[in-house]
């Protein structure tokens, strides 16, 4: 069934937005750890806070085109897009070691490429949560 909240197919107000409201404070350093983590990429970059930062500064320019993206495809249905989406997405945010947005959009990817209409609802509503998450996780650690 439906289940889990969504109410029809619309523009979410689900779950998920809700869980992206939650508090950077609240979650506490390990919780921001599981969204975002910059030492990786510090690391894989010598340390250079120059590159890490424009990594940063491109994701968040990105953010916005990504998830009208993820919102247009999912409407459409549009199992290849979604499916390139994910892909994309897995490979531009492991860089800051963002295990719940890459998890979020493996599974994205695996569930569109098998057709799956959970990818194009819940899981596309997910990643979209997860990506604001990182988002705010980013512009606060970066500030």
């Amino acid at each position: 069934g439906r289940g889990r909240g969504a109410a029809g197919g619309g523009r979410g107000g689900g779950e998920a937005d809700e869980e992206a409201d939650v508090s950077l404070l609240e979650l506490g350093e390990a919780g921001r750890r599981r969204i975002a983590c910059l030492d990786e990429a510090r690391a894989m970059f010598d340390g250079d806070e120059d590159i890490v930062r424009q990594l940063v500064d491109v994701f968040l320019r990105d953010h916005e085109r990504t998830v009208v993206e993820l919102q247009r495809a999912s409407s459409a249905m549009d199992y290849a897009q979604l499916a390139e989406i994910g892909h994309a997405v897995k490979g531009s945010v492991g860089l800051f070691s963002a295990n719940r947005a890459v998890e979020a959009a493996r599974k994205l990817e695996s569930l569109a490429r098998a057709s799956d209409p959970e990818a194009a609802t819940s899981q596309a509503r997910i990643l979209i949560s997860e990506l604001g998450l990182l988002a705010r996780v980013l512009r606060n650690d970066s500030a």
